[in-house]
């Protein structure tokens, strides 16, 4: 049993990453497991707000990557494309689903902008210690 000690915390860097890669693939899951749903099972959103829904669910995917994965690297893209690809090629096997490549558009777009507006917050953090460390 790992002894605490003095000013650590319950999360260290270690077991929050590996907290967030079971919730990210957690998530990868409960997304597959959405588009299990036959058709005639899934709720009807008004025209078009569906896509919402897919910008959400890709959004927290993205979170959750950037939480799992290095933002520095490149790799933390690759599920953002990957994974919205093969979950509407797996929906097209679901009875009363369908592919739209309109639902793969929302999903990237959920998760690269969560991946850019993270980005940004963290370049701007960074240049905000630079300038006080010059002070």
């Amino acid at each position: 049993m790992h002894k605490k000690q003095r000013g650590e915390t319950w999360f260290t860097d270690k077991r929050k990453k590996v907290i967030f890669i079971m919730l990210f693939y957690s998530w990868i899951l409960f997304i597959f497991t959405l588009s299990s749903i036959p058709g005639s099972s899934t709720p009807s959103f008004p025209g078009g707000t569906d896509k919402i829904v897919h910008f959400l669910e890709y959004a927290i995917l993205g979170f959750l990557a950037i939480q799992a994965l290095t933002l520095k690297s490149k790799i933390v893209l690759l599920p953002g494309i990957v994974t919205p690809l093969l979950d509407e090629f797996y929906q097209s096997f679901t009875p009363g689903r369908y592919s739209d490549i309109k639902d793969v558009i929302a999903d990237v777009a959920g998760y690269m902008v969560v991946i850019i507006i993270v980005s940004i917050w963290q370049k701007k953090s960074i240049e905000r210690k630079d300038r006080k460390q010059k002070k």
